[in-house]
Parts: C-alpha cells; structure tokens; sequence
C-alpha cells in the first residue's frame, strides 16, 4: 500500500536515500527556482526546481533519478487522444512516454527512476466504483504505463472527490500535496 503525502509533512521516501544511507540535502525555498507547471505540458531539470501544479481530473507524474537527483513532471488531462493529436502533452500515454524521454536525455536511466502520483479525482461526485470516470481512467493509464516501463511508484495520493496542489523538487524528489 502507498503511503499519501501530506502537505503538513515533510515526507522523505526511503528509496530516496543514497548510497551510502545519508538522506538527501535539501535546498532551502529561498534558494530554489520556481516554475509554475500548466495543464498539457511537461518539465524536466537537471539543476534543482520547485514545480508546483493543481490538477482534479488530470494526473501529474513525477519522475525522480535518486543517482542523478535529476527529476521532471508532467500534467496530463485525458488518458489516450479521442478525436484528434492536438497535443501529444495533454495525454497521458504519450505525455508519460515524453517525460521519460526527456529525461534519459538528461542522462537518467530508467532503472534509477521513481515515480509519484496525483490527481484523478473525481470532481462532479461521479461513482468512483465503477472506475469509469476520467480521473480513474487517468490513474490507472498511469500505473500502467509505468508498470509497463519497469518504473516503481513509489507514493500516491489519486482519486476521491477533490482536487490537489502539488509541488514537487526535481532535485530531491521530495513532493508535497494539499487537498483542496
């Protein structure tokens, strides 16, 4: 079972010690750049960012290198493209494809990487039973997808009834989220 992350803790996963058991440094927020991640679109880094996201239905993927300390995260809104390719980024099989991409071509493997996900609630208070709403539709893509790619998820906080604010630091794969 995962475990939640709480906005009200800090919350360091065991994988993300390093080699030699110390836990990771981290930036103060003063010391940090900042970016702001909007729906449909990804971001990866090789220096340290705190990213900070809000999804409801939609689901951010954020993706960790405990090695490199290198980490990226997407924001996807629907599962699989239904009329047309607009934006490969606002899907989630192509928009976890393309963070993962792009973060091998900052010199992450993919077996270093860890995965964390949020969102797919289910905001018009749909049956959550069934799964059939497009918050589950969007978690489960996201598992598996990642299952398929042989990436851990290592924390989750997915599905219910409201929406989340994320921030995430790519330089030490610490996330934070707040229910809203």
């Amino acid at each position: 079972m995962l475990k939640p992350l709480l906005w009200d803790e800090a919350y360091i996963d065991k994988q993300n010690l390093t080699n030699n058991g110390q836990q990771p440094k981290t930036l103060s927020e003063q010391d940090i750049a900042k970016f702001y991640l909007h729906a449909g679109h990804i971001f990866t880094s090789a220096p340290p960012y705190m990213v900070t996201t809000i999804v409801g239905s939609c689901v951010a993927v954020c993706l960790w290198d405990y090695s490199l300390r290198i980490g990226g995260i997407n924001h996807y809104l629907l599962p699989y493209p239904y009329r047309n390719k607009e934006s490969l980024l606002r899907f989630g099989e192509s928009a976890i494809e393309i963070l993962i991409e792009e973060l091998l071509k900052l010199g992450c493997r993919k077996n270093r990487l860890q995965a964390k996900l949020f969102g797919g609630a289910s905001l018009l208070g749909m049956s959550q039973e069934n799964g059939s709403n497009i918050g589950s539709k969007n978690v489960r893509l996201a598992f598996n997808v990642l299952s398929n790619e042989g990436i851990p998820v290592v924390a989750a906080d997915v599905e219910g009834e409201r929406g989340r604010k994320i921030i995430f630091h790519t330089g030490d794969g610490i996330a934070w989220v707040k229910q809203l």
